[in-house]
């Protein structure tokens, strides 16, 4: 996350889409990325391992909360 911040302070930071990824599992882990300056997000993590996907409620939340404006 450390990276992020320090690409959306540098002067171009404003002009470049930031697409983070990493340990996404929960919606508080998307805010966490947004609140650094992430505009998008690759959830990989819960997608890969269909036992941890369905077993912690899919990703009705995640999508729901990564929408948001």
């Amino acid at each position: 996350m450390q990276c992020i911040a320090q690409l959306r302070a540098a002067p171009y930071g404003d002009a470049i889409h930031i697409l983070a990824g990493g340990g996404i599992r929960t919606p508080d882990d998307i805010d966490d990325y947004r609140g650094v300056g992430a505009d998008t997000f690759a959830v990989g993590t819960k997608v890969m391992n269909p036992w941890y996907l369905m077993s912690h409620g899919g990703l009705a939340g995640l999508i729901e909360r990564a929408g948001k404006d």
